[in-house]
């Protein structure tokens, strides 16, 4: 299990990169994954940064995330 910490640990910043890198498409995936979860009970799994869950949760009527270490990670160096 360390072995996967270690590795997320190593690549966040690589993940953090590519997701700025590519803004257009995941603002577009985001536009059409809304109206999916309007008003919805939504389950994300393997959330990595939790970038998805993010954009969605005001249309979602509720998400349950199941964070990984990504997570703490990206939002460690954005706030």
């Amino acid at each position: 299990m360390q072995g996967h910490k270690n590795f997320w640990d190593k690549n966040a910043g690589r993940y953090d990169r590519f997701m700025r890198k590519d803004r257009a498409a995941y603002d577009e995936m985001y536009e059409l994954i809304r109206p999916v979860v309007k008003a919805k009970t939504v389950l994300e799994l393997a959330t990595g940064t939790g970038l998805i869950a993010k954009h969605i949760v005001n249309a979602a009527a509720h998400i349950e995330v199941i964070l990984s270490r990504l997570v703490d990670t990206f939002f460690s160096r954005i706030s």
